[in-house]
């Protein structure tokens, strides 16, 4: 094979199992983008506070999924031998591990109830958090299941099956969203809680349909007769550990950086927690580009180690890089051209616009350093090489972040709130981009 078809031959297999990847997080941020475009406009207050929940709460809910993300190289690896037994199997130990995880990570939630004044919430938004605060949390076991069945299918190389399921238990959000938002027909108007009510009841739908599909697919009798053994496997365990924790606490990390600057946002008033969250929900665009071809990397690199090719992989990590950045070329034009106009999609409020429009240029300047650690960091996911993951997050999201945040909106930066919210986002660019250094770095160890 000369090297122009190889080349052709990695995009097309990244293309392949990325693209149903990024389509169904491109569902999942669309709901995410209407539910809060609803939300505004029924009260500015809802907005303020599903940002608070929100960004409190996405600490676990990535520390959960990113802790399931072990399963998926493994699978991958099990399948390309054709040991379709052993994935039932190490799918049990998963799913018993994950569950367990959510329980714990429910746990945590309730114990974060008594340090909201910590988090510098509001006294009037507290009676609006408390009821879409216990929905969310009650949904953190249902995402577990969910994601757990995910990364089987995923490592099975059928990323389409779970977008399906995506897509349509997010069209079924949406619906319910507006019918309970806004108390259509017979339906009382609900608000935010009726927005948690309507994820709730989606999460159910598209775990039981994985579930179904899970049950009656005839290839997959193999994979329910290991699942049906009840075995206890030190070494599944040791595994899944080995793998999914280092990832978790990564990403859990990263989520932490974000969930400790709401500290910082709170001081700003509900004006800026409501653009931040109009922020948050708009970064997602460059996400989900990102995170579908780096779910495709672990993948596709899982099946190139079995074979002891590192060059090969090497050129398939630099060749997903360079997909990640031209999405990520498209996401800058996106943001550029309308970043002024975006903040009216969710609410009339001007100065929550201005505030807005200031804080998406740092988020432009961070897309290709969030593109390169995502890369590389599912680059080593897929070389089972992921011990290093944490120490450098730690640098880089715990310290650096957190400190460069509060550095530049309280002690550096002088001027109204839309400044200093503007100076909190301006930390990101410099901790993703060095962050994506130390994982590319560290691939090329492992790779030489």
């Amino acid at each position: 094979m000369d090297s122009e078809t190889r080349l052709k031959s990695h995009y097309r297999a990244l293309l392949r199992l990325g693209l149903p990847i990024i389509v169904g997080q491109l569902g999942i941020i669309m709901v995410s983008f209407i539910d809060n475009v609803m939300v505004g406009h029924h009260s500015m207050n809802e907005l303020a506070a599903a940002s608070f929940v929100n960004n409190l709460l996405m600490l676990l809910y990535v520390f959960g999924i990113a802790f399931g993300y072990g399963l998926t190289p493994m699978v991958a690896s099990s399948d390309h031998r054709q040991r379709h037994f052993s994935v039932g199997i190490l799918f049990r130990h998963s799913l018993r591990v994950n569950l367990w995880m959510g329980v714990l990570l429910v746990g945590i939630a309730v114990g974060l109830i008594p340090l909201f004044g910590v988090f510098n919430l509001p006294d009037e938004l507290r009676p609006v958090v408390m009821p879409y605060y216990w929905i969310q949390v009650g949904g953190l076991i249902l995402v577990m299941g969910f994601n757990t069945l995910k990364q089987l299918y995923d490592g099975m190389s059928d990323t389409k099956t779970p977008m399906y399921v995506t897509v349509t238990g997010n069209f079924l959000n949406m619906v319910l969203n507006y019918l309970l938002i806004f108390g259509i027909g017979f339906l009382p108007e609900l608000g935010l809680v009726g927005a948690g009510l309507a994820t709730l009841m989606a999460r159910v739908v598209m775990l039981l349909a994985l579930m179904y599909i899970f049950a009656r697919r005839k290839s997959w009798q193999p994979l329910r007769m290991g699942f049906a053994r009840t075995v206890h496997l030190r070494r599944v365990y040791r595994r899944l550990f080995g793998i999914g924790m280092p990832v978790a606490v990564q990403m859990g990390l990263e989520a932490a950086s974000f969930t400790i600057v709401i500290v910082f946002v709170g001081r700003l008033g509900g004006q800026a927690l409501a653009a931040h969250q109009i922020v948050s929900v708009i970064t997602t665009i460059g996400y989900m580009i990102y995170y579908g071809i780096g779910a495709a990397t672990t993948i596709h690199i899982s099946h190139y180690r079995l074979r002891g090719k590192p060059a090969e992989v090497r050129r398939i990590a630099a060749d997903a890089y360079r997909m990640s950045a031209l999405g990520a070329l498209v996401v800058v034009v996106i943001l550029l051209v309308f970043r002024e106009r975006l903040s009216y999609l969710f609410t009339a409020d001007a100065e929550v616009a201005a505030i807005v429009s200031l804080t998406l240029l740092p988020v432009i300047f961070y897309q290709f350093g969030d593109a390169l650690q995502i890369t590389y960091s599912n680059a080593l996911r897929g070389l089972e090489r992921v011990r290093s993951l944490a120490p450098a997050s730690a640098v880089c999201h715990v310290l650096l972040a957190p400190s460069l945040s509060y550095l530049l909106a309280f002690v550096l930066l002088e001027g109204d709130r839309a400044v200093r919210l503007a100076g909190i986002w301006w930390a990101f660019p410099i901790s993703l981009t060095l962050l994506g250094l130390l994982f590319y770095a560290n691939f090329r160890k492992n790779t030489h």
